[in-house]
């Protein structure tokens, strides 16, 4: 759709998969990796990437001052002139203003678009009107200068209000799906993408899919057991128990199920995001990773952008369970 920018949509069925986190830790391996600038897009109403990343005050701070995706849409439809970076935040100016924000030097150069409170209102609003939700969204962004962003990442609400996700998915033609190897995941993403489909087939389109799992190996064991017998990778710190499991034949159905029945869009990662305290939303991305939590996460976020055609390197070897 664009010249230069590579735009990540970042969805999931469930909430708390962990989407948030991941699109964090993709920011942060493509800034270590020279692909910049980077811009981080909060297309959730609740606004959990924006706060994650800058902080309630900030936040608070920054929508109070129009400095949202909903003030955009507000100037847009005003005919006013748009330029994206009227609107979103550098990190390293939100620190500057606020001295007690804490996070990592490698977001500095990040962009971020908040949703602004207001958000759900504008989504109405063109809901109402007859203007179709994706195309009033991409439609201001066309327009907003955005091709001086190499890489986009759209982090979306859960598809329980389907309108974010679908908007998202509009901006290009893969996405990357967070999920837990579970079978209440895989049976919600399976009717999550089969809807998105269905909407795309109206416009013409298509989308191809990469599930990434994200998966708690001390909570779910059999699970992680089934990923590994079906040559799905769990990057680990060590000292994993995954391997002494045995596999979930019932999960190993559903997920042979899922896959089937996308057969020309789906395909699954080949590593799974091991879960970890050094990724939780009360360290990352306040504090540096550390170097094995950062080593374990390569690996899956490796595989992620090079579905989007971004090439990076671990910066050394994590042991598999």
């Amino acid at each position: 759709m664009y010249d230069k920018a590579t735009i990540m949509p970042i969805i999931s069925a469930a909430g708390g998969t962990g989407k948030t986190t991941i699109a964090l830790l993709l920011s942060l391996f493509l800034s270590n990796s020279n692909y910049r600038p980077i811009l981080m897009i909060d297309l959730d109403p609740t606004a959990g990437l924006s706060i994650r990343l800058m902080g309630d005050k900030a936040y608070y701070y920054y929508d109070n001052n129009g400095k949202t995706l909903s003030k955009m849409f507000t100037d847009y439809k005003q005919n006013k002139t748009i330029d994206i970076s009227q609107y979103a935040i550098q990190i390293k100016e939100a620190k500057a203003h606020f001295a007690d924000l804490e996070v990592v030097e490698d977001l500095y150069d990040v962009y971020l678009l908040p949703p602004g409170e207001d958000l759900m209102d504008q989504f109405t609003d063109f809901s109402t009107t007859g203007i179709g939700i994706p195309e009033a969204l991409w439609g201001l962004l066309r327009n907003s200068n955005i091709d001086k962003f190499d890489s986009i990442i759209v982090d979306t609400a859960p598809f329980f209000d389907m309108r974010y996700t679908l908007a998202a998915v509009h901006g290009s033609d893969k996405s990357i799906v967070v999920a837990r190897p579970t079978l209440t995941d895989l049976f919600r993403t399976k009717r999550m993408i089969n809807a998105i489909n269905s909407n795309l087939r109206l416009y013409g389109r298509n989308v191809n899919y990469s599930l990434l799992f994200n998966v708690n190996q001390s909570l779910l064991v059999k699970e992680a057991a089934t990923l590994i017998d079906m040559r799905i990778s769990i990057s680990s710190k060590g000292g994993g128990t995954a391997g002494r499991a045995k596999p979930d034949m019932e999960l190993r159905n559903a997920l042979n199920d899922l896959v089937k029945s996308n057969r020309s869009s789906l395909n699954i990662l080949e590593s799974a995001l091991s879960y970890y305290k050094d990724y939780s939303d009360e360290s990352f991305p306040k504090k540096k990773l550390p170097g094995n939590s950062y080593g374990a996460a390569c690996r899956p976020v490796q595989d992620a952008l090079r579905f989007h055609g971004k090439n990076i390197k671990c910066p050394f070897d994590v042991e598999d369970d």
